[in-house]
């Protein structure tokens, strides 16, 4: 996955915002196992720390919007499909894969303008 997917070339704040999800991915996650009993405290830690730190990064949209995927990793494929109603003018869509022996992750980061309703 690389940003929107619509074909354009990525823009300085989105790379930053890939860069920190890959980041957090790997630093939480390095040596995590799948257990499906404490995959939704982790997946709402990571959303948490990855939206404080986009926050953090100049340029940050009003509304800011993060999901995580966890899964267990049992050396198959994954796809996944994300839409969402964006301004491709105004809004960024970000997104990381992280993959170890055990588990894959997705992170997705959604900068909204809260100029006009969706």
């Amino acid at each position: 996955m690389n940003g929107a997917g619509n074909g354009t070339v990525p823009s300085t704040r989105r790379t930053e915002i890939e860069d920190l999800i890959r980041r957090e991915l790997e630093l939480h996650l390095r040596h995590a196992r799948y257990d499906p009993s404490t995959c939704a405290h982790l997946c709402r830690r990571l959303c948490a720390s990855i939206r404080n730190k986009a926050k953090q990064l100049n340029g940050s949209k009003p509304k800011t919007v993060v999901n995580v995927i966890l899964g267990q990793d049992n050396e198959q494929e994954v796809h996944v499909a994300v839409r969402t109603v964006a301004d491709p003018l105004g809004d960024e869509v970000a997104s990381a894969v992280f993959r170890n022996r055990h588990l894959f992750a997705i992170g997705l980061v959604h900068e909204m303008n809260e100029s006009e309703p969706r």
